[in-house]
């Protein structure tokens, strides 16, 4: 049994040569939450692309960059929130910041 197996094994993940085209789908896929969602979190994008079918990346603390760009860009904003706790089982409930949409239309993701 490898430790892929004990935590967290049925993950795909990406090779490395795929990494901005995982870059792009994400930044895409906090836009259409944004558009969705007046307050999220990460867990909400997520969700999102595990939904669509989005795999992973091996390094998922690239994704901070994503929300800086997406702050930089006027799609959101740090919500006035404190953190609220991880939905995501591997996270173990650990706070993940709120953000506010600047760009919330309402609606269904």
């Amino acid at each position: 049994m490898s430790q892929g197996d004990l935590f967290g094994g049925g993950r795909r993940q990406l090779p490395k040569k795929d990494y901005p085209r995982w870059r792009a789908m994400m930044s895409e896929l906090v836009r259409a939450v944004a558009r969705k969602l007046r307050f999220f979190t990460s867990d909400d994008v997520f969700e999102v692309a595990a939904e669509r079918g989005v795999s992973t990346t091996r390094d998922l603390r690239a994704f901070g960059s994503i929300m800086t760009e997406a702050k930089k860009a006027g799609i959101c904003r740090l919500a006035d929130r404190a953190p609220v706790k991880s939905r995501r089982p591997s996270l173990h409930s650990s706070p993940r910041e709120v953000w506010e949409s600047l760009i919330w239309k309402g609606g269904k993701l």
